[in-house]
């Protein structure tokens, strides 16, 4: 017998003492073999239809879960930090200056539901007109984790370009490790992706 049905149990047999108790039924019929009776096919009947109620909401909440879940990990395609994508750095940067450079809300361009700040409106300019260019791959996402099959936050200094693409792995020892065999990570990373992009993160 579950735990839920020896509750139910427990409280008819209160009812019953508490009948008892108060001599509803004296000089009548012994209450608690009549009042057994009388509520236990009743209360049966109120778990039982309890049971299948909390299934069918169950079922519903997980559908809802799972929606929002994968809602979730569309929404965090690419990596967000103080409300703008990789930290609010300036992904052009990257390529012309070598270095990481914060940029700022006043040149922002919005990619993908996300807004990505520059440190001028050229670099803006250049980011809208071919963003696919300019964009880390993986969103930004650490690309050790990614070969891994997993989503992790990127340090702005831990950044590599290879192959004229932007990398940004989770901090430099990790981007170290990530050296040592950039083109196995990367074959890795880049099949996993697809799979990977939809997990929600954190």
């Amino acid at each position: 017998m579950s735990c839920n049905r020896q509750k139910f149990r427990d409280i008819r047999e209160r009812f019953v003492i508490g009948l008892k108790d108060q001599k509803i039924y004296e000089g009548f019929l012994k209450p608690s073999r009549l009042v057994k009776q009388l509520t236990s096919p009743i209360l049966d009947a109120i778990y039982f239809y309890a049971k299948k109620k909390m299934k069918k909401i169950l079922l519903s909440l997980g559908v809802c879960l799972f929606a929002i879940e994968t809602l979730s990990g569309q929404q965090n395609e690419i990596f967000v930090k103080d409300n703008a994508a990789i930290g609010g750095y300036d992904a052009v940067a990257y390529f012309k200056e070598g270095k990481p450079v914060k940029g700022i809300a006043e040149f922002s361009v919005s990619y993908k539901g996300v807004n990505w700040f520059f440190t001028s409106k050229t670099n803006a300019d250049l980011f809208r007109a071919k963003p696919e260019k300019y964009v880390p791959q993986y969103g930004g996402y650490c690309a050790f984790g990614c070969s891994r099959g997993y989503k992790a936050s990127t340090s702005p200094d831990a950044w590599t370009i290879v192959g004229n693409k932007l990398y940004l792995n989770y901090n430099t020892d990790v981007r170290n490790e990530w050296n040592k065999d950039q083109q196995g990570y990367i074959k890795k990373a880049d099949s996993n992706w697809p799979e990977v992009k939809n997990k929600r993160y954190p």
